[in-house]
């Protein structure tokens, strides 16, 4: 899953989909950064794509697997906590 809001990157995210926000403003970017979430800053550097393959091939070099784990971690956690107490 790819888009510019926050809140659909974190379903895609809570649904088990990799999933990257494309950064296009301050606020978006602080919130990507404190909760781990993947993205790519827009505002540092314009992505340029004309079809879905590119941007696809764009999400593939810049996705880390591993981080987006350790963030289904800390979500499983987060969501067994709440659910217990």
């Amino acid at each position: 899953m790819i888009g510019t809001r926050i809140h659909g990157t974190i379903l895609g995210l809570m649904a088990g989909l990799p999933s990257m926000c494309l950064v296009i403003d301050s606020r978006t970017y602080e919130l990507c950064e404190q909760m781990s979430i993947p993205y790519i800053n827009c505002m540092e550097k314009p992505i340029k794509f004309h079809t879905k393959d590119e941007l696809l091939e764009i999400f593939l070099n810049n996705f880390d697997a591993a981080k987006l784990d350790g963030l289904k971690e800390v979500i499983y956690r987060n969501k067994k906590k709440y659910l217990i107490s």
